[in-house]
């Protein structure tokens, strides 16, 4: 939240839908923070918790969309 009590200006979201078992364990379709460091660390634990699952995210540049 920024002084004035206005939400932060960086958003992630997910493309696909998080799962029941995913949201369990502490998977977000949206992350907002107010600055770009704070996203990276929040990606960073969402990250954290998927490779937990087991999950693997698709690799960039494999033609799995834009």
């Amino acid at each position: 939240m920024t002084r004035e009590g206005v939400p932060g200006g960086w958003l992630a979201r997910r493309r696909t839908a998080v799962t029941h078992s995913q949201r369990v364990a502490g998977v977000l379709r949206d992350l907002v923070r107010d600055d770009a460091v704070d996203l990276v660390v929040a990606l960073e634990v969402q990250g954290e918790i998927e490779r937990a699952m087991g999950c693997v995210p698709r690799q960039a540049g494999r033609g799995d969309g834009p």
